[in-house]
């Protein structure tokens, strides 16, 4: 590590993707219910493997929650963080498909990085990958067990960033 520079994450996808160094504390999904129309909706957890579109759901879910603030909306939270070298709209909150892939192909690396960060290894973080207007899908990185939540409920979040 060069002590000039700062560290902002943890790369998960070497050259292409960064997660967060700083975790939420725990954040709705959404402050309302609103089926967000360009989000698709997925019901089953298979069909998240391969889903990509994290970067994009983010801007979309920001779009249709205009009332919502960082403090109570996931999206709202990662389009607006911000670090050493990077601005507000940077970051992006990590589709069902991007946290399963990234999560689970460098579980050995990622599960000290977490313990270092002092982040829990079986708490359960937002995707932007919807299953309804009402519920929306989340994973655990400990056991990679992903199911759907209500949107209302509060969660931890990680933002991703494109290098």
């Amino acid at each position: 590590i060069l002590s000039s520079k700062t560290i902002i994450g943890v790369v998960v996808k070497a050259n292409e993707l960064v997660m967060s160094k700083r975790s939420s504390s725990q954040i709705k999904w959404a402050n309302s219910y609103v089926n967000v129309e360009t989000v698709t909706d997925y019901d089953d957890k298979n069909h998240l493997k391969g889903q990509y579109t994290g970067k994009s759901d983010t801007a979309a879910i920001v779009a249709a929650h205009p009332n919502d603030t960082a403090s109570n909306n996931a999206a709202k939270y990662c389009n607006s963080y911000s670090t050493a070298g990077t601005s507000a709209g940077n970051w992006y909150l990590p589709s069902g498909g991007e946290l399963f892939d990234y999560f689970s192909s460098n579980q050995s690396i990622l599960k000290p990085v977490f313990a270092n960060l002092g982040w829990s290894t079986d708490s359960y973080y937002w995707s932007t990958s919807e299953n309804s207007s009402a519920y929306a899908w989340q994973l655990t990185f400990e056991s990679l067990y992903r199911f759907t939540e209500r949107k209302d409920l509060s969660w931890y979040v990680s933002c991703y960033l494109e290098i």
